[in-house]
C-alpha cells in the first residue's frame, strides 16, 4: 500500500533534527493504528453512529490499549526512558535541542501526549479502565519538569492532552473508585515497562 504523504515523510526525516523524527514515527504509529488496525467487520451502522458520537467499541478500546502497551514496550521508547530514568527528565529537557537526550524527551513526553489524545475518545467506563491499568500520574510526575521547561522554551501549549489527561487522572484518583490509585507506589503496581 502506498500513502500519499510517504515521499514527504522522507524528506521531512532526512531535513529534520532526531528529536523531531522520533515524534514524527510515534505519531504515524498510532495514525496507523488507529486508521488501519481495527478490523473492517465492525465497520456496521451500530459502530458508525458509535463514531460519530465519538465513542468507541470495546473491542476498539482494548485494540488501542495493547497498542499503547506495546508502543511504550518498543525498543525506542524504552532506551529514551532508561535516559529519563537515568538522568533526569529535567537534565535532558536542557539538553541541545539537536542531541539524542533532547530526542529522547520529546519522544516520551510526545508518546504520553498522543496517547492522551487517544484516550480522549474514550467514554467514562473505558476511561476508568485505562486508569487502572496505566501510570498516568506517575508518568506526569517524572515528565511534569521536562514539559514545563520545554513549554518555556518553545511552546506553551506543549503536552496540553497529557497534562489534560493528568488533570482528569487526578480527579478520579480523589474519587472512590480511583483512590486505590492515588500515590505512586500504588500506579507503579500497574506500571510494568512503562516507567
Amino acid at each position: 500500500m502506498t500513502f500519499p504523504w510517504s515521499s514527504n515523510l522522507i524528506v521531512c526525516c532526512i531535513q529534520s533534527p532526531p528529536s523531531e523524527i522520533l515524534e514524527l514515527k510515534i505519531a504515524i504509529n498510532l495514525f496507523v493504528v488507529l486508521t488501519f488496525a481495527l478490523p473492517t467487520r465492525y465497520a456496521s451502522s451500530n459502530v458508525i453512529a458509535t463514531r460519530k458520537s465519538g465513542m468507541m467499541t470495546q473491542f476498539e478500546f482494548n485494540h488501542i490499549v495493547m497498542q499503547v502497551t506495546q508502543i511504550c514496550s518498543g525498543t525506542e521508547y524504552r532506551k529514551a526512558f532508561q535516559l529519563v530514568r537515568r538522568q533526569g527528565a529535567e537534565a535532558l529537557a536542557r539538553a541541545d535541542k539537536s542531541s539524542d537526550d533532547y530526542a529522547a524527551i520529546r519522544l516520551v513526553v510526545g508518546t504520553w501526549d498522543r496517547i492522551a489524545t487517544v484516550a480522549s475518545d474514550f467514554s467514562a467506563k473505558q476511561l476508568q479502565q485505562f486508569y487502572r491499568h496505566h501510570p498516568i500520574g506517575l508518568m506526569w510526575s517524572r515528565l511534569e519538569p521536562a514539559i514545563n521547561l520545554i513549554r518555556d522554551d518553545i511552546d506553551e501549549g506543549f503536552a496540553a492532552e497529557f497534562d489534560d489527561l493528568h488533570t482528569k487522572y487526578d480527579k478520579w484518583t480523589k474519587t472512590k473508585a480511583g483512590r486505590r490509585y492515588s500515590t505512586a507506589q500504588q500506579q507503579a503496581v500497574n506500571a510494568c515497562f512503562l516507567v
